[in-house]
């Protein structure tokens, strides 16, 4: 079974380490305009040994590539400042790299050919790839599958996990989701009727919510609501949406305590709590996360979806913002191995958490990669990371008029993050808030270089990746619908 790694670059002008821009460089640069193609075609690179910024045209260069290459290699040997072609193997998806060694020094570039196409026989990229099972997701229990139209068809399907796949948009509240901010349904009034003396919804709301700024307050109802709209995955589970219309709205998806997890093309929508708790001179404050992993989960992959919110944020009786939302997707306890790929954050305010606290955790084990995601008009935490190593890149952050929320910071660098921020495009907010744990940013647009991989990591010690050039890109590729399902 040939397994395809599913990469979301185009283009590279050059490829070198993290490094503090005013220093001299030595290596080894190369230079092409295409670094991923289409299956069969040839790519061009020159390869460059240079010396405190000059390129020494004299010196031998040394060619190899992945020992598991199907194509080709015109030349394994070069003099610096010469060009060579590899031709790509007619298959989609792939990824290569090509090394090259001169006087004691050593450098890599990643190659590939385009996905065209999501399938269940696709392998992650980044830390989701690292110490992965041969078959990943639902793979893992056979190449069987389950179609899923309904809210308890999913329900049923996640129980065994599994390859499922799921048609259309299938409502978990059951229809008490509201479409307004602080809203009400016939079905949440009916709730609400069943559980309390109050008639609907509005009369509980004007009733409960109307406390004192200092004061704590929750109410049963959340976790009754919670039990309704929470789906829990088990290990070896794959969730695909068939086609650009399908996904689920009004879910807590839990990942916890559990492995080998794909969730992928798939528009998610309001991990909406109607009943948030009250926390003193804290304000209103939801604990539904739309994607939550947490526990000893690990070897994780988010990838092609759309994570949202479709309601501006209500009032309480007291006055005070009425907070229904958690996170989009966030990440506590001891997970380890995650990635979160070519996917769409829009209207959201407290996105992606990394770390609840500045003692939860450990960045020896909590990994994760998020690269080729659009952020659209959200708040923060994009993402914020607390003890964990993080590989950002070729994502694109923005602000779009007339959205939910204005940006304020992109990247949080908190207690114990060891953060290497590459090749992304900030185009919205602060790039980097604090600076309590260890940054290496190198080839941003909008962030200066600086750090060093000493400081925090080097991603190439634990996977390849392809860096493609900063870029408004994924405001193209990111998302549910982009590509054709083969089931």
């Amino acid at each position: 079974m040939f397994k395809r790694l599913f990469l979301i670059c185009l283009s590279v002008i050059c490829l070198f380490g993290c490094k503090v821009e005013e220093e001299a460089f030595s290596g080894i640069r190369f230079e092409t305009d295409n670094v991923i193609v289409e299956k069969g075609s040839e790519i061009e690179l020159v390869v460059k040994y240079i010396n405190e910024d000059s390129v020494d045209t004299t010196s031998n260069i040394e060619l190899s590539i992945s020992e598991s290459f199907e194509g080709t290699l015109s030349k394994t040997e070069i003099i610096s400042g010469d060009s060579v072609k590899i031709t790509m193997p007619n298959k989609s998806g792939i990824i290569c790299c090509l090394t090259a060694t001169c006087n004691g020094i050593s450098e890599s570039i990643c190659l590939g050919t385009l996905s065209t196409e999501i399938s269940v026989y696709d392998s992650p990229i980044g830390f989701a790839s690292v110490d992965a099972k041969e078959n990943f997701g639902g793979l893992a229990k056979g190449e069987g599958y389950t179609v899923v139209k309904t809210r308890d068809e999913l329900i049923s399907a996640v129980k065994n996990g599994g390859i499922i796949y799921i048609e259309g948009m299938i409502d978990m509240s059951d229809g008490m989701l509201p479409s307004t901010g602080g809203g009400s349904t016939t079905k949440l009034d009916e709730f609400v009727a069943s559980k309390t003396s109050y008639a609907n919804y509005a009369e509980w709301k004007s009733k409960e919510t109307n406390v004192s700024a200092s004061e704590n307050k929750q109410f049963s109802l959340r976790n009754d609501y919670k039990n309704k709209i929470q789906l829990n995955l088990k290990s070896d589970t794959t969730l695909i949406g068939l086609d650009s219309n399908s996904g689920i709205k009004g879910v807590a998806i839990s990942i916890s305590n559990v492995e080998n997890i794909a969730i992928r093309n798939l528009t998610l929508q309001d991990a909406y709590d109607p009943f948030p708790s009250h926390e003193a001179n804290d304000g209103w404050n939801s604990l539904h996360d739309l994607i939550g992993i947490q526990g000893t989960s690990k070897n994780i992959w988010i990838d092609h979806c759309t994570l949202e919110d479709t309601m501006k944020l209500g009032t309480a009786a007291n006055g005070e913002k009425w907070q229904t939302y958690d996170g989009l997707c966030d990440m506590k306890a001891s997970c380890k191995n995650i990635t979160i790929s070519n996917c769409i954050f829009r209207n959201h305010d407290k996105t992606m958490l990394i770390g609840s606290s500045d003692s939860d955790g450990s960045n020896k084990t909590r990994h994760i990669t998020i690269c080729g995601n659009y952020f659209q008009n959200c708040g923060q935490r994009l993402p914020m990371v607390r003890n964990a190593k993080a590989h950002i890149f070729n994502n694109y952050y923005a602000n779009i008029s007339g959205g939910f929320y204005s940006t304020s910071y992109c990247i949080g660098n908190r207690a114990g993050a060891l953060i290497v921020a590459e090749n992304n495009y900030f185009n919205a907010g602060s790039p980097v808030s604090d600076s309590a744990g260890s940054l290496c940013a190198s080839g941003n647009r909008g962030l200066s270089n600086s750090g060093s991989y000493g400081k925090t990591f080097n991603p190439k010690e634990y996977y390849e990746y392809i860096l493609d050039k900063p870029s408004d890109k994924p405001k193209e590729n990111a998302g549910a619908g982009k590509l054709p399902v083969i089931q």
